[in-house]
């Protein structure tokens, strides 16, 4: 199904696509999409089947945040990922990427992954259109869908171009990371001998919070091999002064196989597989008030 959003820009689920006198700018396409014509690619957000894993180099620049760059680089030293063919590059925050006309701007976003991105797009007859393929409300740093809610609202935006997947017709509680912090934490406490653990390594925020809460418990953790030089260059790296912690009375054991808890993470082995996280869906008092802040006419649903 080809849904049309302006003469210049449709969506199907294999993703959205620019038209631009050159060629193509396609955002988020999945493996099977017909990227022959495109001229760059931008990934916003992270699935299974994301054309970033296709084994065949495509014929234009990838662009993703330096955040996902980066721990695609870490994960290939580390033999997690094999390495990828593709010419990647990176898309800076608030700066923008021209092409043909267009005018790219990309901000910092929250889809329950690392390294998500909602993006600005101006088209060459200056009319603005917002697109975010999903985004979670729940999620550790939210604060960045309200910083982003309101650029975009600043920016006079036509069309807010929205993945229909995070919209639910049923109630569904949101699971916030405060209070998967109080779920960790009084797990922790229960605790007082060795047990195993299984979390996503996509989710490197959520991957240093356990670490901290568990040092902050008395936990010494033993990473699988190949992560643990990944999580040690994130916690080199994430400019929190170290804590004297008292020496650790029990251990924290990383598995992949099913563990004692696995805070709702996939624990398959495959790395890969472990993309399949769907955001907290909205509800429909969640969805009334996202509403209530865009004009409903500019909310476009993507399949």
């Amino acid at each position: 199904m080809k849904q049309t959003i302006t003469p210049d820009i449709f969506s199907t689920p294999q993703g959205t696509t620019i038209t631009t006198p050159t060629g193509q700018i396609i955002l988020d396409p999945q493996q099977g999409a017909d990227c022959s014509q495109a001229k760059l690619i931008i990934i916003t957000s992270l699935t299974t089947n994301s054309v970033l894993f296709d084994p065949q180099p495509l014929p234009c620049p990838l662009y993703i945040s330096q955040e996902l760059f980066t721990l695609l680089q870490k994960l290939v030293a580390t033999d997690l990922l094999p390495p990828l063919k593709h010419h990647l590059k990176i898309i800076p925050y608030t700066y923008p990427l021209y092409h043909d006309g267009w005018t790219i701007t990309a901000k910092a976003n929250e889809d329950g992954l690392y390294g998500a991105l909602v993006l600005l797009l101006t088209r060459p007859d200056q009319q603005k259109i917002g697109y975010c393929f999903r985004f979670d409300q729940g999620g550790i740093h939210n604060k960045r869908i309200k910083k982003w809610k309101k650029w975009l609202k600043a920016s006079n935006i036509s069309h807010l171009l929205l993945g229909q997947s995070m919209f639910s017709n049923e109630p569904t509680p949101l699971m916030t990371y405060r209070g998967w912090q109080k779920h960790l934490t009084k797990l922790l406490a229960a605790t007082t001998t060795t047990t195993t653990f299984a979390i996503n390594p996509w989710k490197i925020d959520q991957v240093l919070q356990l670490a901290k809460t568990a040092q902050q418990h008395h936990f010494n953790v033993s990473w699988q091999p190949q992560f643990a030089p990944v999580i040690a260059y994130y916690q080199a790296h994430s400019f929190v002064a170290p804590e004297n912690i008292a020496e650790p009375t029990a251990n924290l054991v990383q598995v992949t196989t099913q563990p004692d808890w696995d805070f709702r993470q996939q624990t398959s082995p495959d790395l890969l597989n472990q993309l399949a996280v769907q955001p907290q869906q909205l509800g429909p008092a969640d969805q009334q008030q996202f509403m209530t802040y865009f004009a409903p006419a500019q909310i476009v649903f993507l399949p």
